[in-house]
């Protein structure tokens, strides 16, 4: 498959990326008990990977208004990450249904009484995954990697995740909220603005306008688009409310970038859709050309939407979105993945000699 790559690398000199800024989602099928999770989370810090987004489901953690907080699953993806030194973004998202507007709903988004224990919970996971947090006390022979940033939900100024439109007046109030309680568990830590799609500049000005400039430390987009070239347009536009608004010196994160490989195999596109190959071309392109800006436009990271996919919904783009697919019982590479391996070692500076000891997996 890398002989059908005709994707041309940034050079060694060019491996000025701080380190964590190529980032990949993990959802879906990744964390399926058919998949050893383990061996991919180790796959990706050999790709170059050193940042991995991932949901906390409040939903799965509390499903009953009265039980106790299970960090099962939190505690099982954080403690792969560690292992090979990969930092941790989660997006807290997915209320339970005693928490909900509609309680039918899955994406239903959380009653304004239940704003609290959304906080709440989010501020448990804090105090457990902070430095000196319960979760590296309990394992004192694994080498502690303490989360301290905080994605407070996902795409509040669509219909997916936040099922009620408008929504944004009601997200500014469960973020200030959440603020509130992430601080007093790690003063440290870093609330990041929940990714912003679609008409994300306009979204984002809304909420400037509702008072979220001191609610977040960081502001994220999830900016897809056909051409790569127009991720620097929606960047740019983003970044020009934030000057506006006293941000200038504000991160930002790229929290969601993809071309799913479903051109032609699925029912309903959103315009986006293209071939492996084509899904190979974009991601080496839109890392490339975003690291070379990431000073200019202050950004932080980038993650790329996904690591593994089905690839076999024809009603939903984004079931193909993986650089890596789950077939049954086997996992195929696709030729994304050798994209992001090439781009993404070489961000990091992996082909000069010494080699860089973020490069030594």
């Amino acid at each position: 498959m890398v002989a059908l790559l005709v994707l041309a690398a940034p050079s060694a000199a060019s491996g000025a990326v701080p380190r964590g800024f190529v980032g990949v989602m993990g959802d879906g099928p990744l964390f399926s008990q058919e998949v050893d999770l383990d061996r991919e989370v180790g796959l990706m810090a050999t790709s170059g990977v050193e940042s991995l987004r991932v949901a906390f489901y409040w939903a799965t953690a509390q499903p009953r208004r009265d039980s106790p907080v299970s960090f099962t699953e939190t505690d099982r993806v954080v403690e792969a990450a560690a292992r090979r030194r990969i930092q941790v973004l989660p997006v807290v998202l997915w209320a339970p249904p005693w928490a909900r507007v509609n309680p039918g709903e899955t994406w239903s988004p959380p009653a304004p009484a239940a704003y609290g224990r959304y906080a709440a919970y989010v501020a448990e996971l804090v105090a457990r995954y902070r430095k000196g947090g319960s979760f590296w006390r309990e394992r004192p022979a694994l080498r502690p990697v303490p989360i301290r940033s905080w994605q407070v939900w996902n795409e509040p100024n669509g219909p997916r995740f936040w099922t009620i439109q408008p929504g944004l007046a009601q997200y500014a109030a469960l973020l200030r909220v959440t603020r509130i309680a992430i601080k007093r568990a790690d003063p440290g830590a870093q609330v990041v603005l929940a990714g912003l799609t679609d008409l994300s500049w306009r979204a984002l000005r809304s909420l400037y306008e509702l008072g979220v400039r001191r609610d977040a430390d960081v502001v994220a987009l999830n900016p897809f688009t056909a051409l790569p070239r127009n991720l620097l347009k929606l960047v740019r536009r983003a970044r020009a409310v934030m000057d506006g608004h006293g941000d200038a010196a504000k991160p930002l994160l790229i929290t969601e970038l993809s071309w799913p490989s479903a051109k032609d195999r699925v029912d309903d596109p959103f315009g986006y859709e293209v071939t492996e190959r084509g899904q190979a071309k974009r991601l080496g392109q839109a890392l490339r050309m975003l690291a070379r800006k990431r000073r200019s436009f202050g950004i932080r990271q980038v993650f790329w939407y996904t690591w593994l996919s089905y690839d076999r919904d024809p009603l939903y783009s984004f079931d193909w979105a993986g650089v890596r697919r789950f077939e049954g019982t086997t996992i195929a590479t696709k030729p994304a993945y050798w994209a992001l391996r090439r781009t993404a070692r070489a961000l990091a500076g992996c082909g000069a000699r010494p080699l860089p000891q973020r490069c030594r997996r």
